[in-house]
């Protein structure tokens, strides 16, 4: 087929370029363009005008320039390294624009391929997706958006980054900001990506009223609004936050930085009571009011041969984050290794950030476990397997069957193969006190099959020599967001679901449980995890 390029034996139609003519054949140019073949159907003409293209002339050949490579992919077709040789930054976009507007589907193919393979960097990606943006070209759209979500903080390194986002629709970056795939080490980069957005909105704005260039609106204040919720602002330094508030660009993120500095100032006064209640000795530490104790007066009465050692504070059994583990069958494991409350070594934030590789979304959202409990009376089950304070609380679901009655619980599924072997675990209080939980059993269980007993913890069993021996810990437990970490005597056998199921009576003397999160250490056993 290639003896008939450029070749005016046979040929039946010309095409016009500029002052350019290519002698061609209708019959080559029908079988791989649809535009060619819906043209000859309807027109005799044998001298053809392209259609109109979109493509930008920045760094790219002139489509006179580029169209012989074009007319020759058709003649040699079956050639498959026709199609890279003429391929490069300065050919690739006019190329693609051609094939597109011809509908040269296999051209169209193969360019594509070769702009995520050869030209979409993190460097580049601001321009590729300027590009197919003007192309309408949706998987490099799709692609380019994700390496910029995974490669955010060398984004903003960019040159002329504010003239490169000036022509990003709302709807990319929102999906940009949105993404799973984002990673940063400072929430502060999403914050300053979304500045020079807004800035590069507002000059654009500004040139078009001056110039020829078409006039895009500026950003509805209630559409930058849902841009700034993508900042996790109380991940912002208290400066960090100081700043935001006299930027006259996001006026609107009013209540957002409040939010902000409340949250600093939330975790400011955790750690002053944490330093305050570590310095306090035993013996400061005052008793249970009476009214407090006649509450308690209807919990049963407890086996305390099956109760932990009251030494309850989490030993170390080893170092460092994710150790490893080797099993009988020699599968390593990863271990998550408890150092401190609420630290980073917990598997439910492994799984929240995908082995640490991306910024935290809540596991249960994501569906990387599935958190459940008992009847939620008050805030969102999502929050159990959270990072916050906050009002989470279940009571007895009353309409389960007498005998199939399960108390008062809240649980996590790890997923469908998963097992994890628990060593210990956090749980953070609650900002509602009226249904604080004392007593409580850790139990696990695996598709199929029976709640087994785990952990079990009693601090008010009404005998009084054992109450007086774990006084300190049930203080602890009464102080409001307080964070408790308990050990595992036996982590011998590995569960997919896991719960902390109430044992008698709350604080007030009823059945509803308040919890704020929790958090496991342990050892991976089977399944895929991140």
């Amino acid at each position: 087929m290639d003896a008939f390029y450029n070749n005016p034996f046979l040929s039946d139609c010309q095409i016009s370029i500029d002052d350019c003519q290519f002698i061609a054949h209708k019959l080559v140019l029908a079988a791989y363009s649809e535009y060619f073949n819906n043209l000859f159907k309807s027109n005799e003409e044998t001298t053809i005008n392209l259609p109109q293209l979109s493509y930008s002339n920045i760094h790219s050949m002139s489509l006179k320039e580029v169209f012989p490579f074009i007319l020759k992919y058709m003649y040699t077709f079956l050639n498959s390294e026709s199609t890279i040789d003429f391929l490069n930054s300065s050919t690739v976009y006019t190329v693609l624009s051609i094939s597109k507007a011809l509908n040269i589907k296999g051209l169209i193919e193969s360019t594509e391929k070769y702009i995520l393979q050869e030209i979409l960097t993190p460097q580049t990606a601001l321009d590729v997706l300027n590009q197919s943006i003007l192309l309408e070209t949706s998987i490099i759209i799709q692609e380019s958006s994700k390496v910029i979500s995974q490669n955010l903080e060398l984004i903003l390194q960019t040159e002329n980054i504010i003239e490169k986002m000036s022509s990003i629709p709302y709807n990319i970056i929102k999906n940009i900001l949105s993404s799973s795939e984002i990673k940063v080490s400072q929430e502060v980069s999403i914050y300053n990506f979304l500045i020079i957005y807004f800035t590069s909105q507002n000059k654009h704005s500004e040139s078009s009223k001056i110039s020829e260039i078409p006039e895009i609106p500026e950003i509805p204040e209630t559409l930058k609004l849902e841009l700034l919720k993508t900042i996790k602002w109380n991940l912002l330094t208290h400066h960090e936050l100081l700043e935001a508030a006299k930027n006259p660009l996001i006026s609107c993120a009013k209540d957002l930085i409040l939010q902000g500095l409340s949250a600093q100032l939330t975790k400011y006064e955790e750690i002053q009571i944490d330093n305050k209640s570590s310095t306090q000795s035993v013996s400061s530490i005052s008793r249970p009011s009476t009214r407090l104790k006649d509450r308690l007066q209807k919990v049963v009465n407890h086996n305390l041969s099956k109760t932990q050692n009251i030494h309850i504070i989490y030993r170390k059994p080893f170092k460092g984050k994710f150790s490893i583990r080797t099993f009988q069958n020699n599968i390593t494991k990863k271990t998550f290794a408890y150092e401190e409350d609420y630290d980073n070594n917990g598997v439910l934030l492994y799984l929240a950030t995908r082995n640490i590789e991306h910024r935290y979304q809540n596991p249960h959202e994501i569906g990387q476990v599935h958190a459940f409990g008992s009847d939620v009376i008050c805030g969102e089950i999502c929050d159990f397997v959270g990072r916050g304070i906050n009002r989470l609380t279940v009571k007895e679901n009353i309409e389960e069957n007498l005998s199939q009655r399960n108390g008062t619980y809240l649980g996590v599924d790890f997923g469908l193969g998963r097992i994890f072997f628990v060593t210990g675990y956090s749980i953070r209080g609650s900002l509602d006190m009226t249904s604080t939980c004392l007593n409580w059993q850790l139990e696990g269980k695996n598709y199929n099959g029976k709640w087994m007993a785990i952990d079990r913890r009693i601090h008010v069993s009404g005998d009084s020599v054992y109450d007086s021996k774990v006084e300190v810990q049930r203080m602890l437990l009464l102080k409001r967001g307080a964070i408790t970490t308990w050990n595992v005597a036996d982590c011998s056998q590995g569960f997919r679901f896991f719960r902390i199921r109430m044992i008698g009576y709350n604080v007030s003397g009823n059945t509803s449980m308040a919890l704020s999160n929790i958090e496991f250490y342990g050892t991976v056993g089977e399944g895929n995890w991140p």
